[in-house]
């Protein structure tokens, strides 16, 4: 199957199961569900050979209202926790499913529904637990893990996430001269107020791509 085709078996075969749990298709192969504590949000990634892999996350209203002022249409905010489903559970690494053909799809997208209803949306619904988000974090979100890790109160591994995206950034300044995109322009500048740091370039560069965000830095250690 091409790529077109397996995101539409996937909604006619999965999708109705998702609608039913109140999600809604937000995109081809992408499912959401909107709460008053933000929101989930189900896809997939196919690879060569027909492999499917199903992602799962869950954005809180704190994380969508930072994404919401550091992005652009261009910039998605994907599956940061997580993400892959798997029959026993949600982990790290993909699990892949065989759509290469009808009968693989049907077999597929059953196995998909019934893993998602034993562990996927229990998993969501373990992710209210700030505690417990702070662990699903993917290692490589960084901003991700530094805003989750504030909402838990565990200030000195916030500091470092954010340290560290901070140190790339000035490397990238250091190298290039500038950043590549206004993104990564105001990721540096809200990382540079959060903790407080590299305040006459932070403001430059800020006055230059018009991002003056209402930041409060994080507790002096």
């Amino acid at each position: 199957m091409k790529d077109a085709q397996i995101t539409k078996v996937f909604d006619s075969l999965v999708g109705p199961s998702l609608e039913r749990q109140g999600f809604r298709r937000d995109q081809p192969a992408v499912f959401v569900r909107d709460a008053s504590d933000g929101r989930d949000k189900i896809g997939i990634d196919i690879t060569q050979g027909s492999r499917v892999s199903v992602m799962l996350s869950y954005l809180p209203n704190y994380l969508l209202e930072a994404y919401e002022a550091l992005t652009d249409p261009t910039h998605e905010l994907g599956f940061p926790v997580g993400p892959y489903l798997t029959p026993a559970g949600v982990f790290a690494r993909p699990r892949f499913w065989i759509f290469k053909d009808v009968t693989f799809a049907q077999r597929s997208a059953s196995q998909i529904v019934q893993a998602l209803e034993a562990c996927g949306m229990p998993w969501l619904t373990s992710l209210r637990d700030p505690l417990f988000y702070v662990h699903q974090v993917f290692h490589g979100a960084l901003l991700v893990q530094a805003l989750a890790m504030e909402q838990i109160s565990e200030y000195e591994g916030a500091r470092a996430a954010y340290g560290e995206i901070l140190r790339r950034k000035i490397e990238i300044l250091h190298r290039y001269g500038d950043f590549a995109d206004p993104y990564s322009a105001r990721v540096y500048v809200y990382v540079a107020h959060k903790l407080g740091r590299d305040i006459e370039r932070r403001t430059a560069i800020a006055e230059r791509v018009g991002y003056h965000p209402d930041v409060k830095p994080l507790p002096e250690a």
